[in-house]
């Protein structure tokens, strides 16, 4: 994924990102508070399995 694109400003804040258990989550996520484009009160929240329902 392009740097641009998690550099851009999100037009919503929020508060929690769930996201599985990948070791690369936690450092990505400093990294986003690090250089602005993610809030420094944003929680990272890892749970064992992800699982996404989608609507067809």
């Amino acid at each position: 994924m392009s740097l641009w694109l998690w550099a851009t400003p999100l037009p919503q804040p929020f508060g929690v990102i769930n996201v599985d258990k990948n070791a690369a989550y936690p450092k990505a996520i400093a990294e986003l508070k690090a250089i602005g484009a993610l809030s420094a009160s944003v929680e990272l929240r890892q749970v064992n399995y992800l699982v996404v329902l989608q609507k067809n």
